[in-house]
């Protein structure tokens, strides 16, 4: 499996650069071992993330059959804190939200501070679906049309509604203004938020995830759809705000585009706890970079 790259595969006190950039050691002076038991928390069930995370605990049975993992659903932000505290021994998060609890920052109260990386996954690309029939073409549109969008926004707390909250204001307009020109705003994970917009029972959504996402397509294929894009100067001060990235949904990934879209994105990570044993950290970043 590819993974982003081999200066994410430093963990703890041997090995992970990218949060806590300590002195790196060779991971070959580590050695692993072939008979593990870990419980590994992703998303909510039927989200992008348990899909991926699935294939990543197969990878590591294939490679090591003696050894246990348990995917767990779980809400994203809350995976750096069962980290933490012990409660699974890997979790799925994206960087911003790691480095947030790890540094004990808002909506975290503590500082996480066993939370580590063991590898990047991929970069999420975040796609901001509307419905056409609203007739909005882009941000910019929504806050100069008082648009009551019936707009969800992922559960509270995680880096989609941040960055929702930041893109509106980078554009002129907050999120709270939504409700007060009528609309409404809901906390609903990707699975159901694509099923309400199926449903004609919500407008637009904030989703991370791989491109092209199935659920994507599917939707694209019953509803007639569209990308919002975010310009430059709005993706700049994201960026800089929360560590995302430029980047870009190409118009080959999805039939109902016909040019690129520019947007952000977030590295996704598997984590894990300093508790963890190095060999065992070790064995899964070996499985995982295969």
């Amino acid at each position: 499996m590819k993974m982003l790259g081999r200066s994410l595969l430093i963990y703890g006190g041997l090995i992970v650069l990218i949060l806590i950039m300590l002195p790196i050691q060779g991971m070959t002076q580590q050695k692993g071992t072939d008979s593990f038991k870990v419980e590994f928390a992703t998303s909510v069930v039927g989200g992008g993330w348990m899909t991926i995370s699935e294939g990543l605990a197969e990878a590591i049975r294939r490679e090591y059959p003696k050894a246990v993992v348990t995917v767990v659903p779980s809400v994203a932000p809350e995976n750096p804190i069962r980290v933490n505290v012990g409660d699974v021994e890997l979790a799925v998060s994206e960087i911003t939200t790691a480095l947030q609890a790890m540094n004990g920052e808002p909506p975290y109260k503590i500082k996480a501070d066993k939370v580590r990386a063991i590898c990047g996954i991929f970069e999420g690309k975040f796609t901001f679906i509307i419905a056409k029939k609203t007739g909005i073409n882009s941000f910019a549109d929504i806050g100069a049309r008082k648009y009551p969008l019936r707009l969800s926004t992922h559960k509270k707390g995680t880096l989609h509604e941040l960055l929702i909250r930041a893109i509106f204001e980078g554009y002129g307009f907050k999120l709270e203004d939504i409700e007060k020109w009528g609309g409404h705003i809901f906390h609903l994970g990707f699975p159901d938020s694509a099923a309400m917009v199926k449903d004609k029972n919500l407008d637009a959504f904030l989703a991370s995830s791989v491109v092209p996402h199935a659920s994507i397509v599917d939707l694209g294929t019953v509803r007639k759809i569209r990308h919002l894009s975010i310009n430059d100067k709005v993706a700049e001060m994201v960026n800089k705000k929360y560590g995302t990235v430029r980047s870009v949904i190409t118009s080959d990934n999805y039939s109902f585009e016909d040019k690129d879209i520019p947007t952000i994105g977030s590295v996704l990570l598997m984590i894990a706890s300093t508790d963890l044993p190095n060999d065992v950290a070790y064995s899964i970043a070996k499985a995982l970079h295969k």
